[in-house]
């Protein structure tokens, strides 16, 4: 506990983009304790009541956004409500592929 957002963001990583299609990129978030969360992106829409989702146990009781959300969307460069998703989506696996 304690510490600010800040602090608390600095001890996550993303691991991995492990699943990408038309509605949804699907990355792997290591959280602090090491523990890997699924965080999914995507547009909202009927069938999606949130845009972006995580596994971990503070999204599924709150229903918010997220520390691991938040780095994601931070690191990615990801704009509100996901508009540009897709785009930030393809940068990563393009940046990945270089290294």
């Amino acid at each position: 506990g304690g510490g600010s957002m800040e602090e608390r963001v600095q001890e996550l990583e993303i691991g991995a983009l492990v699943d990408l299609d038309d509605t949804q990129a699907l990355f792997i978030v290591m959280g602090s304790t090491r523990k890997p969360y699924r965080v999914a992106l995507g547009l909202r829409s009927a069938s999606r009541p949130l845009a972006s989702t995580c596994q971990c146990m503070d999204f599924r009781l709150r229903k918010h956004e997220c520390k691991h959300i938040t780095l994601l969307k931070k690191t990615l460069s990801v704009e509100k409500d996901n508009a540009n998703w897709q785009e930030a989506a393809a940068r990563y696996v393009r940046e990945g592929a270089e290294e």
